[in-house]
């Protein structure tokens, strides 16, 4: 049988916390550091307890968000470095990346009238 209502959001609560603190965790470590089977957090997904996808979502979104200020400071330290990675980084990722070369076969005739005034 399974947890109760109140048990499993109390679970869940911790998981978004858990996820907040440390965006990259795996499910694996989720679950263990929560001591459950891994397929119980699958099956929130599956059937979106508790609305367990949009909570996830959101958690991940606050967490990249609190991470954005600290990775611009550390890219403009690498940028102070004249490192080129982090330059092409900010620069593709404001569409300022190389031009695609096209290439093209074009086939026309082209008439030339040409008057010579005398």
């Amino acid at each position: 049988m399974g947890a109760s209502k109140e048990a499993t959001e109390k679970r869940i609560q911790r998981a978004l916390e858990m996820v907040r603190e440390n965006p990259g965790i795996g499910i694996t470590q989720l679950s263990d550091a929560l001591g459950l089977n891994r397929n119980t957090i699958y099956g929130w997904k599956e059937r979106n307890t508790h609305n367990w996808n949009e909570r996830y979502a959101e958690a991940l979104n606050e967490a990249f968000s609190a991470l954005e200020g600290p990775a611009i400071e550390a890219m403009s330290r690498l940028l102070e470095k004249d490192n080129f990675q982090a330059a092409k980084y900010v620069l593709d990722n404001r569409n300022y990346g190389a031009a695609q070369k096209i290439q093209a076969d074009v086939n026309t005739d082209i008439t030339i009238d040409v008057t010579i005034e005398e």
